[in-house]
């Protein structure tokens, strides 16, 4: 997603969504037939905020044509979700980003040993407060606000107005994308408002004139 990258790189470096899950045993138990209409039992997913529109909606569809299955979905970040299914108090842990090589190292440490699904493939998108009227940012600027080269956006030709940084907290898979696929792993200025979701970071941009933002697309 860098300036100069071809579409194809692009188009790699998209954000993709995973359940992580454990083979320690089965997540759903059959009550005697075999057959799908079976299944029954308890299942929990935690995780991204970014996939969790997606995990509540499979879920509720699954649970209506499984009458025995019953499915909690938390949110909490990527992090959350991964150190749950470690920790063991989680089914499946929903991740806008791929399990880390320590975290795989130390959940089969403790026995567990995590199988990784790619479910969908998702892009982050850049949002400002809708009084802006600065409507184009290159991937440099967009970097260089975060970092903490611009505290006005008059400096890129727009109003004279505080920019107001908005970004997610380090539990986040999106967290992690952007700081890799658009800061180049600097660290976010120090005065940015950190926020806990995608949906709080849609909220606090929409309601914050010279803010600045970035969420799943799904999110849109």
């Amino acid at each position: 997603m860098r300036e100069g990258m071809s579409m194809v790189e692009r188009a790699r470096k998209c954000m993709r969504f995973y359940f992580t899950t454990a083979l320690v045993g089965a997540l759903l138990f059959f009550s005697g037939s075999g057959t799908l209409n079976a299944f029954e039992g308890e299942i929990s997913i935690k995780g991204s905020t970014t996939v969790l529109p997606i995990t509540q909606i499979t879920s509720e569809i699954f649970m209506e044509y499984h009458r025995g299955v019953t499915i909690s979905v938390q949110g909490g970040g990527s992090v959350f979700g991964i150190t749950s299914l470690i920790e063991g108090t989680t089914d499946i842990a929903a991740s806008s980003r791929r399990i880390a090589a320590s975290e795989s190292e130390k959940a089969l440490s403790r026995g567990i040993t995590p199988v990784e699904t790619t479910i969908a493939i998702d892009g982050i998108a850049v949002v400002v407060h809708p009084s802006n009227i600065k409507n184009y940012l290159t991937m440099t600027q967009i970097r260089d606000i975060y970092i903490g080269k611009y505290s006005n956006w008059s400096e890129l030709g727009g109003q004279n107005r505080k920019i107001v940084v908005i970004s997610r907290d380090t539990s986040s898979g999106t967290f992690e994308s952007f700081k890799e696929l658009v800061l180049d792993q600097a660290r976010v200025r120090p005065d940015a408002l950190i926020t806990a979701s995608n949906m709080t970071v849609k909220t606090t941009v929409g309601q914050t004139p010279g803010a600045i933002g970035y969420l799943g697309m799904g999110y849109l």
